[in-house]
């Protein structure tokens, strides 16, 4: 059974009408935001590895391009099966979060769903490390904020500083989103 915290992000998925974006020149790409189903849940986070082309150890969610003839929600449980091993199986999806983009030309779909809280990982050669940070630590965790101009637009980039790590870019802007609707900027 989810959690007070989880319930409340759940049922403002359920309310909301997400923002969707048309950008037929960029890339199309899905992420798993993936909660773990329990009474103080943690949020599912990669460090990518040091030998990939791109965003070596940033932190980042299982995710990766869609292919053809897939949908966003198997591209996302795809990806995170091929990353760290999460069977799509015990994975329960809850719905769709707002498009985003990055400056580097993906569109990007977070997939919001449910996972049990003592799941194996296991990691591939794509990531070096599985993070399982606990929601509590990012609401409580005002996040840095920097404005960037991408494109004519102002944008805000949050970044979470947490054990060590910086979780940033599009990584701490779903975070923010998802975390805190009433406060997320719903036009890009």
């Amino acid at each position: 059974m989810p959690s007070t915290l989880l319930n409340k992000i759940l049922n403002t998925l359920k309310s909301r009408e997400r923002v969707t974006l048309h950008l037929p020149e960029y890339r199309s790409a899905a992420v798993l935001v993936g909660f773990t189903d329990e009474e103080n849940p943690r949020l599912l986070l990669t460090v990518r590895s040091l030998d990939l082309p791109s965003h070596q150890g940033q932190i980042s969610f299982p995710g990766g391009k869609i292919e053809a003839g897939e949908t966003i929600k198997e591209a996302a449980l795809r990806e995170a099966w091929e990353e760290v091993g999460l069977d799509p199986k015990v994975v329960q999806v809850h719905g769709l979060w707002d498009d985003t983009f990055t400056p580097l030309g993906f569109h990007v779909t977070p997939v919001i769903a449910t996972l049990p809280a003592n799941y194996p990982f296991a990691l591939s050669s794509e990531v070096a490390e599985i993070l399982l940070v606990p929601v509590a630590d990012l609401l409580h965790l005002p996040p840095e904020t920097l404005e960037r101009q991408f494109k004519g637009r102002t944008h805000l980039i949050y970044t979470y500083p947490w054990k060590g790590h910086r979780i940033w870019g599009m990584t701490g802007r779903i975070i923010h989103g998802v975390l805190h609707p009433e406060l997320h900027p719903r036009e890009y």
